[in-house]
This record gives C-alpha cells, sequence and structure tokens, in this order.
C-alpha cells in the first residue's frame, strides 16, 4: 500500500474545490501587466506569504479568489490572511483554511461560509479573519 496516496487525494480534492488556478504567467499578467520580470515577482509575492501557491502537476499555480481583477492586486484580506497562516511553508493547511466554512459567516439560507467565498465576494476583511482564526471553523 503506497502511504502517499491518501494525501495526494486530499491535495486534488482541495484543488478541486479551491476553483480557477491561475499559473505564474496569468496571475503576473494580472498583477504586473507592464512589467518585463513578472515571475520573479510572483515568486517573491509567493515566498512572502503574500499569494498563496498550491502545487498542480509539479508547477506552482494561484487559486484566482486571491486576485481583485479590476484593481490588479492581492485582495488586502486575502494578503493578511495569507502571511498569518505563514502559507509559504504551509500552502495546503492554509488552503483547507480557505476552504473550511465559518459558523461566524452565513448566507441568507444560514448556510456557513467559508474564507474563500467571504473574499470572492470582497466582504472579507482583517477583522473576520482573525475572528475566525480566533473563534476557529466548523469543519468541512
Amino acid at each position: 500500500m503506497n502511504s502517499d496516496r491518501p494525501i495526494r487525494s486530499a491535495k486534488a480534492e482541495l484543488l478541486d474545490l479551491v476553483g480557477e488556478l491561475h499559473t505564474p504567467e496569468e496571475a503576473g499578467a494580472i498583477l504586473f501587466p507592464h512589467t518585463a520580470d513578472v515571475l520573479s515577482k510572483i515568486d517573491q509575492l509567493r515566498e512572502e506569504s503574500v499569494i498563496l501557491s498550491l502545487e498542480a502537476d509539479g508547477q506552482h499555480r494561484y487559486p484566482a479568489f486571491q486576485l481583485d481583477i479590476a484593481e490588479r492586486r492581492v485582495r488586502n484580506a486575502v494578503e493578511y490572511a495569507n502571511r498569518v497562516q505563514h502559507a509559504a511553508a504551509r500552502p495546503w493547511s492554509t488552503a483547507a483554511w480557505w476552504l473550511t466554512a465559518s459558523p461566524l459567516f452565513a448566507d441568507d439560507r444560514g448556510r456557513a461560509l467559508t474564507p474563500m467565498e467571504l473574499a470572492a465576494t470582497g466582504v472579507l476583511t482583517q477583522i473576520a479573519v482573525d475572528n475566525i482564526l480566533v473563534h476557529g471553523s466548523a469543519r468541512m
């Protein structure tokens, strides 16, 4: 039996759940449209835990929810949450946190929302991140 199989399966599930993923080139074009060396800039953001990167097929991929495309930046609360959780050192646990519903925030039907959903709609704040981290999250 291969002991890595459950880990690979869990990572594959997280990749599916996180939704759209950008390549480094795509993320760089969004964040640094007038810069020639976008790959080094994206690497720097990843290494500083500004932006979460997940490895897929041996390549870095960047979940789209992190980016405010209109403003061409990483959403402020996303950067804050990624830094607090040390996303560069702990990408998979950070991804799991983004995907874990919080009982602190619910939609109109009372369904608990994930930090990713809050970020994607632009309503996640640093205070909300702190509250979710302090009060924990419901299990997926």
